[in-house]
């Protein structure tokens, strides 16, 4: 998948349908003006013309209508005629069921013997007010629909943007970082090289981090049972594997049957301690990974023999982007560990190592 330069027209985009003769929002429209009409011939047709109760029969629907033009105006601007259906709907609901009722009291009223003024009058009011009721339902469901919409389109933009850097961006990452070493081979070691090279395995952190905190943000998984001592044995031997310059050593023997409730994302949180311990360790990085498990939870621990953590960032450690100017991380990986840990239910602390160093100790709450 490739898009040469500022070229974004690949962007997965909405489809709009499009516009015909017929317009949902007439239906509030027409509602509105038919509940109208019997009140006004009766008004217009009643002896007692002009007085507070006959003018209030009338100014009551009038004033719905009013209501309902004003809701139906607002939505069909902000929304087009997408949600035209759905408030339509909402708007049929509201004067069935008002409606309904007041035949039914008007109904119940003449069983009783107990006279009813102008029953199509108060039935057509009733109706009316739950149709504008239903309007503004309709309004709420509308808005809430469209936000939804929109929350999916830009998580299929977001993943799309994803991929991209995952493949087409890394690939020409992986281009850039064999010319540097064929530069180097042929030239001999020369710091501008290096220089490139150490940028090059930024650029890399940054896309794999991103898509990590990518998948952490719009997954929906649920919580399973995960053996932790597993998960960080298999953490260490991939950190031995990728920073072999480094010593990376298991303390102790990992607890049996230190289960927490995770998913498959809690590697992410080890890999990311690790390759921080490393990043941020000695001449000769040492590691030490060590775990207990009590009663409630299981306890990792992760100590560097590094300088420790500068008192500039040790406040915000585990904010988005946090990192000092000497930092090799891209300062989104402890940002992932913090919302994954959370994720699970336990928290991660951060205290200085003996005689050197930083120690992040991650607690997560047994399963069962």
């Amino acid at each position: 998948m490739a898009v040469d330069g500022d070229d974004l027209s690949l962007l997965p985009e909405e489809v709009v349908p499009a516009e015909g003769p017929f317009s949902w929002f007439g239906v509030p429209v027409f509602v509105g003006v038919a509940s109208l009409v019997l009140p006004l011939r009766a008004e217009l047709a009643s002896p007692n013309l002009g007085t507070f109760f006959e003018v209030l029969e009338v100014l009551w629907p009038a004033a719905m209508l009013a209501l309902m033009l004003r809701l139906t105006y607002r939505v069909r601007a902000r929304h087009g005629e997408d949600g035209g259906c759905r408030f339509a709907g909402w708007c049929l609901a509201g004067w069935a069921f008002i409606g309904g009722l007041a035949v039914l009291l008007v109904g119940h009223q003449a069983e009783m013997g107990v006279a009813v003024n102008k029953p199509g009058v108060v039935v057509s009011d009733m109706a009316i007010a739950g149709a504008a009721l239903g309007l503004l339902v309709g309004r709420y469901d509308v808005e809430r629909c469209t936000e939804y919409a929109e929350v999916e389109r830009l998580n299929r933009r977001l993943g799309f943007l994803n991929d991209l850097l995952g493949h087409d961006v890394r690939n020409d990452v992986a281009v850039v970082d064999a010319y540097a070493q064929g530069l180097a081979a042929d030239y001999g070691p020369d710091e501008r090289l290096e220089g490139i090279r150490r940028k090059v395995d930024h650029v890399t952190d940054l896309i794999r981090v991103a898509g990590e905190l990518n998948e952490a943000e719009t997954a929906d998984r649920d919580l399973r049972p995960v053996d932790l001592s597993t998960v960080v044995r298999r953490a260490a031997e991939r950190a031995r594997e990728g920073f072999p310059e480094a010593t990376v050593r298991v303390e102790g023997e990992l607890p049996e049957g230190a289960t927490v409730r995770a998913d498959s994302l809690v590697g992410s949180v080890f890999d990311n301690l690790l390759r921080n311990a490393v990043q941020h360790g000695g001449e000769t990085p040492e590691v030490v990974v060590s775990a207990t498990a009590v009663e409630e939870a299981v306890r990792v621990r992760v100590a560097d023999d590094g300088p420790g953590v500068p008192d500039s960032v040790r406040e915000d450690l585990f904010g988005e982007g946090a990192s000092d100017e000497d930092s090799a991380g891209s300062g989104l990986g402890l940002y992932l560990v913090a919302r994954l840990v959370d994720r699970y239910g336990g928290r991660v602390e951060v205290a200085e190592n003996e005689p050197t160093g930083t120690v992040f100790t991650v607690r997560l709450p047994r399963s069962g």
